[in-house]
């Protein structure tokens, strides 16, 4: 499946999606947690918003778009 990971700048805007071929979610959401740098990152499938995630000094934080929407 292809999947898109956009950078989410300070200004709430999306940068150049980094393009992911993967089997599922649970790699693409491994795939994103690997180069998270500081930035949040939306990760999406097509027109489906998967994940948010962001690293928080040693922690990372994934959210459903169910947990967005609540916030």
């Amino acid at each position: 499946m292809e999947y898109r990971a956009y950078t989410v700048g300070h200004d709430g805007h999306l940068g150049v999606p980094r393009i992911l071929e993967c089997a599922d979610d649970d790699e693409a959401i491994a795939t994103v947690k690997g180069f998270l740098n500081g930035k949040p990152v939306e990760l999406w499938e097509g027109a489906r918003l998967v994940v948010w995630c962001e690293r928080f000094d040693e922690q990372i934080v994934v959210l459903m778009p169910d947990q967005l929407r609540s916030a």
